[in-house]
């Protein structure tokens, strides 16, 4: 492997790591984590998903994930339901204060840091990053199909 190639690899996950640090600073704040946050983002694109859907998106283990819905219960981020169809299921649904979370404070503060990511980026560089980011993506798809 081409020294380069790891070069890539390393300063995306440099990036990665300090974007998640920048976001953690500020959840903070909301007595938040990443983890728990992108539980509630899980949610966005469908609610009511089960606890095993979740836990399979997010590639997290079910105690741990039990852990984390725990504890954004108590916040009252979501709430929880017995699955009518299957008694040993439970559907996670975002309450009112979760939806408000996220559109006054998440969605406001990941603008804030994609524009400090993208300073100086003109709107051509930003979409031929996206693209190139995808085709990464689909890439590793791909490899990750090739080895199960």
């Amino acid at each position: 492997m081409e020294p380069q190639h790891i070069f890539i690899s390393y300063e995306l996950k440099r990036i990665v790591q300090s974007l998640g640090q920048a976001f953690q600073m500020e959840l903070n704040s909301f007595g938040l984590t990443n983890a728990q946050v992108s539980v509630l983002l899980c949610l966005i694109s469908q609610d009511g998903q089960s606890q095993k859907d979740i836990g399979n998106h997010l590639n997290i283990k079910a105690p741990s994930l039990t852990s984390l819905v725990d504890q954004l219960e108590r916040k009252e981020l979501i709430v929880r339901y017995v699955d009518s169809t299957d008694a040993r299921a439970k559907r996670i649904f975002l309450t009112e204060s979760g939806k408000k979370f996220l559109n006054q404070h998440f969605w406001p503060l990941a603008n804030q840091l994609e524009d400090q990511l993208l300073a100086g980026f003109t709107p051509e560089e930003k979409a031929m990053l996206m693209t190139m980011l995808n085709r990464m993506r689909h890439n590793l798809h791909k490899y990750e199909h090739k080895c199960t």
